[in-house]
C-alpha cells in the first residue's frame, strides 16, 4: 500500500475496518474511496467530513443522501448492464450501481447541496478484453454529457484486468481506456 500511495494511487475500501488500514497508509483521506456504505450512515458523513471519496451505488442510499441538509460531495456507482452485448461478457444482470434511467439520479442531480465528483462502474466479461473497458468509459461518458454533469472529474472502472503475456499488457488497457476519453472530448477526466 504503501509503494502505491506513494505512486499516486487511491486505496479502495469497503468497510470501517479497511478505512482505518488505508488511513495508516495515506497522508490524507482524500487519498481513499469508499466503495458505498451499506447500512452504515454515520459512517458515510464521517468519511465525507475527511475528505474521503464515497461512492454510492443503491438507491436506499440515495434516498438517504438526499435528505442531507450541508454540501457534500460524492460518486455513484451506475449500472450500464444495458452496453453488455454479443458472448463478451459473462453475466447479462449485474447487482451493483444504478440504472441511469432511474428517478432516483434526477433527484441527487437536482439537490444543489449535491456534487457528483466521480462515477464508477464495475464489470468485465467472459474475454476481461481491453475494448469492454473501453465500452464502460465510452459510456460513462455519454451519461455525463446527457445529464450535463459538470462537476465530475474522474471515472472509476474497476478491475479484473487480465495482464499476462498471452492475453493483454497493462498499456492495452491504458490505451484503449484514453482512446475512449479522447472520442468524447473528455481527456481532462482522471482514470
Amino acid at each position: 500500500l504503501n509503494t502505491l500511495v506513494a505512486a499516486g494511487a487511491h486505496i479502495e475500501v469497503c468497510s470501517e475496518y479497511e478505512y482505518q488500514i488505508a488511513l495508516k497508509h495515506t497522508s490524507t483521506p482524500r487519498d481513499v474511496i469508499v466503495n458505498g456504505f451499506q447500512s452504515n450512515q454515520d459512517s458515510f458523513l464521517q468519511y465525507t467530513e475527511d475528505g474521503a471519496l464515497v461512492i454510492l451505488g443503491s438507491v436506499q442510499d440515495l434516498k438517504y443522501i438526499n435528505e442531507v441538509q450541508h454540501p457534500i460531495q460524492l460518486g455513484l456507482r451506475l449500472n450500464l448492464d444495458y452496453i453488455k452485448r454479443g458472448n463478451q461478457y459473462f453475466a447479462t444482470h449485474s447487482r451493483f450501481g444504478i440504472s441511469p434511467s432511474d428517478p432516483i439520479l434526477h433527484d441527487i442531480l437536482a439537490n444543489s447541496n449535491i456534487r457528483i465528483t466521480c462515477l464508477q462502474c464495475h464489470f468485465s466479461g467472459n474475454t476481461r478484453a481491453p475494448e469492454i473497458y473501453h465500452n464502460i468509459v465510452r459510456e460513462l461518458c455519454r451519461v455525463i454529457a446527457f445529464y450535463k454533469m459538470k462537476d465530475v472529474q474522474s471515472l472509476d472502472i474497476g478491475g479484473g484486468y487480465k495482464v499476462d503475456k498471452a492475453f493483454w499488457t497493462f498499456d492495452d488497457y491504458v490505451d484503449a481506456t484514453t482512446i475512449a476519453l479522447y472520442e468524447a472530448g473528455r481527456e481532462d477526466l482522471t482514470l
